[in-house]
């Protein structure tokens, strides 16, 4: 089932694109591409930009149930330890427009850097152009592949 989520697009660390490291590879997205492609999942056959849109979905989190794709251990980089990665299927509308996307989770315990955390969406999906930090967007995530849960005042509290 289709569950809709609002949230505004923010900064990350600019490594998945190479914007603010890992510039000598493209960017971790464009090193990972042909490891992905060998093990099943075929960003180039989504049309997959190299870098991801970051969503703030607070005051929701998620977790992840059944992933479209999965890879454990995919060592892709010298540099990298190697990582657990899901991929869940979601679409993203934006002006009016949807866009097929995935929702990109590199599992935080083979993570090398800081983890986003579970507030935050990255997004892989085709370029859109005009999108930019600050904007408000819609997801629109897959239940059977991911779960939200709104956190209360007192869990927020704890958290600080």
């Amino acid at each position: 089932m289709l569950q809709w989520i609002e949230g505004k697009v923010v900064p990350g660390h600019g490594i998945a694109s190479g914007a603010r490291g890992c510039q000598e590879m493209g960017g971790t997205i464009n090193a990972q591409r042909p490891f992905f492609k060998r093990l099943g999942f075929d960003m180039d056959a989504y049309n997959l930009h190299n870098g991801t849109i970051n969503v703030d979905i607070s005051p929701f989190e998620y977790e992840i149930l059944k992933p479209f794709f999965k890879v454990e251990n995919m060592f892709w980089h010298e540099d990298f330890p190697p990582e657990t990665f899901s991929m869940c299927e979601c679409l993203i509308r934006f002006k009016g427009v949807e866009h097929k996307g995935f929702v990109y989770y590199p599992h935080p315990e083979t993570k090398p850097i800081e983890f986003l955390g579970n507030m935050m969406f990255e997004i892989l999906c085709p370029h859109i152009s005009d999108i930019t930090y600050g904007h408000d967007i819609e997801i629109g995530i897959y239940t059977e592949q991911i779960n939200l849960i709104e956190q209360t005042d007192k869990q927020k509290a704890v958290r600080a």
